[in-house]
């Protein structure tokens, strides 16, 4: 491998820190890929055969409400997506398209399985990134359901505004806070 591309891939998030002798597994499991504005990447409820860093434009993944789509983040360069397909392999959860010209690289699941199945080291770095990234959206995702359930209101992150009502007329105290959102989630437990 030269210097010059194991500088260009160490810098990116998900691959920082890997030994140059390593990097042949990380060759071994990508591929680039371009998209146009518009272009789809992929549709919600197909087959997760890749995950993907976006190394130059703009990715807005959405759902399907009938009669639109609701799009539910807008991601750019750097950044991650679709990893739940290297992890789980069930079908997609959200679509991908590209916002405007993006240069992608893809992470092939099969390949990517069999680095994991061989114990490479690089294979376990990677799930520790995706741990972390997903770790976070998680969290992301509790707070806007606090913000939601609890004082009512709207929040955008990065894509639509979902509003709700309040579930009390005044925001409750935050000693209470959990005893409310229990009260959620139990309803959906049933």
């Amino acid at each position: 491998m030269s210097g010059a591309s194991y500088d260009f891939l160490n810098q990116l998030d998900l691959f920082k820190g890997i030994p140059e002798e390593q990097m042949i597994d990380v060759l071994r499991m990508v591929r680039p890929a371009s998209f146009r504005p518009g272009e789809l990447i992929f549709r919600e409820g197909d087959e997760g055969r890749a995950a993907y860093v976006i190394q130059s434009g703009a990715v807005e993944i959405f759902i399907q409400a009938q009669p639109n789509a609701v799009v539910v983040a807008r991601l750019k360069e750097g950044e991650i997506f679709g990893e739940l397909a290297l992890i789980d392999g069930a079908p997609r959860s959200a679509g991908a398209r590209a916002i405007n010209q993006c240069e992608i690289l893809c992470i092939d699941k099969q390949e990517f399985d069999y680095l994991r199945a061989q114990l490479r080291p690089v294979a376990f770095h990677i799930l520790r990134v995706f741990s972390g990234e997903l770790c976070a959206r998680i969290r992301d995702t509790n707070e806007q359901i606090e913000q939601l359930l609890v004082f009512g209101k709207s929040v955008q992150r990065g894509g639509p505004v979902v509003t709700s009502a309040r579930l009390t007329s005044e925001e409750p105290e935050k000693s209470n806070r959990n005893g409310i959102i229990s009260k959620w989630f139990s309803v959906f437990k049933r």
